[in-house]
């Protein structure tokens, strides 16, 4: 399994990798993915409002979100192994 978030390529037990990432991915697609949108348009919106991402990069990040929404309410959002 990919791990995005180990930058550091540090090892990490295989135990506590499955118990840790194993059905966080299964979780994500099932249930927490649309939650976890609304929040990053949350934390966007509020980029935006302290000019910190500016029109365009609002407008990007927006539509790039209502996309991933749509996909996941298709039915087709999954999360690489």
């Amino acid at each position: 399994m990919t791990q995005i978030w180990n930058t550091s390529k540090q090892t990490i037990h295989p135990k506590v990798l499955a118990f840790t990432s194993n059905e966080d991915r299964k979780m994500d697609e099932k249930i927490f993915f649309p939650y976890d949108l609304k929040g990053t348009k949350a934390h966007g919106k509020m980029l935006h409002s302290m000019n910190i991402l500016n029109e365009e990069e609002w407008a990007q990040l927006n539509e790039g979100l209502k996309k991933l929404e749509e996909t996941f309410h298709k039915g087709d959002f999954k999360i690489p192994d």
